[in-house]
């Protein structure tokens, strides 16, 4: 028993020393077909004995920094990708790759100058152009990321939840034609979407298309899991003196929302005969951009 132990610890020395040899001779094709096989962990050994041997080599660090991220270690990938930045600021997509690892991590601001840089070497790529709108949006800067977003559902027309994020960004932003043609194309794609049909009326709402938003908001009320549509019937038919209609809607919204206190309130103050003191877009709780951290 006790050799065969020995036999065993020898042959477990032994593979050990072999890895540690192959990690320290291992060449950059083998490190290349150890990622393509998924044998992430062998592959970093690899680029890390490159790495040490030739210190100006970006595509080792670049590389291990890829393998980082893939296991969402973004901080150590992020510390991989500026260090390859430092030796090689022109390899190719290592911007992009640290923009991603930052975005993930929420450093928007840093991310943002990664991203742009990546979009001035390759002018009109998607890729950045995308997340630079995701990026701005992300930052509240919904004015800023409108072009962005609008060149990126123009390349990708199918993408409704691309053209929602550009939706909510003009609403926040105010520009509200740009809301009505956002939302309109998520229609066209899904004529079922609530949360479309509420953009759209929203915008609607906001131009003086009184007519238009209403149809707009019943498309939404529906869909019983539309908040606020109700809600917004009930506001526009009381701005329009329709205080019966309105109180109609404000009912229907308690029994949809009963946390919706507003709709209660309205609902009181038409009963006593009292005008709606603000416009729709200003009171609609989704109309309002959430708050930055």
């Amino acid at each position: 028993m006790k050799r065969s132990g020995v036999k065993f610890w020898c042959f477990g020395c032994s593979v050990v020393a072999a890895s540690l040899l192959f990690a320290q001779t291992g060449t950059r094709q083998d490190a290349l077909a150890l990622e393509q096989q998924g044998r992430n962990a062998e592959a970093a050994q690899i680029w890390s004995g490159i790495a040490q041997r030739e210190p100006a080599n970006a595509e080792a660090l670049a590389h291990l920094g890829l393998i980082e991220a893939r296991q969402e270690h973004y901080a150590q990938a992020i510390d991989h990708y500026r260090r390859a930045l430092a030796i090689n600021q022109t390899f190719p997509g290592l911007e992009m790759n640290l923009g991603l690892a930052l975005f993930k991590t929420d450093q928007f601001g840093e991310a943002m100058k990664a991203f742009a840089a990546e979009l001035e070497r390759h002018p009109g790529d998607l890729r950045p152009t995308t997340l630079l709108g995701m990026t701005h949006y992300a930052m509240g800067d919904y004015l800023v990321a409108i072009p962005y977003l609008e060149k990126a559902t123009e390349a990708d027309r199918q993408n409704a939840a691309l053209r929602m994020t550009l939706a909510r960004s003009c609403l926040w932003s105010g520009q509200y034609a740009c809301v009505v043609k956002a939302a309109g194309q998520v229609l066209a794609l899904n004529p079922g979407n609530a949360d479309a049909a509420m953009l759209a009326g929203e915008g609607l709402a906001a131009e003086g298309n009184t007519a238009a938003a209403i149809e707009q908001f019943r498309a939404a009320a529906a869909n019983p899991s539309a908040p606020e549509a109700h809600f917004a019937l009930g506001y526009l038919f009381w701005t329009a003196g329709k205080n019966e209609d309105a109180a109609a809607e404000f009912e229907a919204e308690a029994r949809v929302n009963p946390g919706n206190a507003l709709a209660r309130a309205c609902e009181e103050a038409a009963a006593a005969g009292k005008r709606p003191e603000a416009p729709l877009i200003d009171v609609m709780e989704n109309a309002q951009p959430p708050a930055q951290p």
